[in-house]
């Protein structure tokens, strides 16, 4: 059983690191520029709706009227509750959330 001055070393030593560790995170997202020119970024998806303006459109040359009747879903994600809209979702390379 731990002193309570242990206690507190331990609580205070927790409280810290807990408050570092977002800190450390804070760097790895886009940065305000790849945000702004996100409408002409046509490798990821920033922004929920690709651009500022949720726009959603991005100019691609792999998906043509001869080849769109191949396709065939890959992933598909259920919440668990019914929805209003149908939202989607922020991509970074290979990561999506």
């Amino acid at each position: 059983m731990l002193r309570p001055t242990s206690r507190c070393v331990v609580a205070a030593v927790c409280a810290v690191v807990w408050l570092l560790v977002p800190g450390s995170a804070s760097g790895q997202g886009p940065t305000q520029a790849e945000l702004n020119a996100a409408g002409s970024n046509t490798g990821d998806w920033l922004l929920t709706g690709h651009d500022y303006g949720g726009q959603r459109f991005v100019d691609l040359d792999q998906i043509t009227r001869d080849n769109v009747d191949a396709l065939r879903t890959v992933c598909t994600f259920e919440p668990g509750y019914r929805a209003s809209g149908t939202p989607t979702r922020s991509c970074i390379g290979a990561s999506c959330i």
